[in-house]
């Protein structure tokens, strides 16, 4: 069953409410709703019978996304600041990359591949992924967020020019 996030192990519902969703994205409703009026963020859809708002299933998917990503349903780019929890002040373990090196790769450029294709790109291919990944980061993207890394790979596959 489908989970909204890997920390979040909540099962996904059909339709949520703006409540839901806010808490979700971890933003606060003024500025989701900035956010809405600038058309970074899908707008609710209303219930016929109750006018409330509410958000279906892939439409809070493709919000979430575009938070995680940085990158709009409009296209258009915003960054996101981590919120500072009590969590965040242990220091980090460090990862270990080197036994795991090329099946990590590997899983990442399918991620990206995916996360692509979720975003409107769904004639880009895994191979292609990976010559953008090669061409941006030659010395590879240890320790860079994923988010980053997204975004830096749609932007390089928006350009003219660029095989699609």
């Amino acid at each position: 069953m489908p989970t909204s996030s890997s920390t979040d192990s909540r099962p996904l519902k059909a339709v949520m409410s703006v409540a839901e969703h806010v808490e979700q994205l971890g933003l606060s409703r003024a500025r989701f709703y900035e956010l809405v009026n600038d058309g970074f963020f899908m707008p609710p859809v209303y219930s016929l019978c109750n006018r409330r708002p509410m958000f279906l299933n892939d439409m809070a998917e493709r919000n979430r996304l575009a938070k995680e990503t940085g990158i709009g349903v409009n296209g258009s780019v915003r960054v996101f600041y981590r919120r500072v929890s009590s969590h965040d002040t242990q220091a980090p373990t460090p990862r270990r990359s080197r036994g795991r090196g090329r099946q990590q790769v590997d899983n990442r450029l399918s991620e990206i591949s995916s996360a692509m294709r979720r975003l409107g790109m769904e004639s880009v291919t895994q191979e292609q992924v990976a010559t953008v990944v090669v061409d941006l980061f030659p010395s590879g993207f240890d320790g860079m967020a994923m988010g980053d890394i997204i975004r830096a790979v749609f932007r390089q596959l928006q350009r003219p020019g660029t095989a699609r």
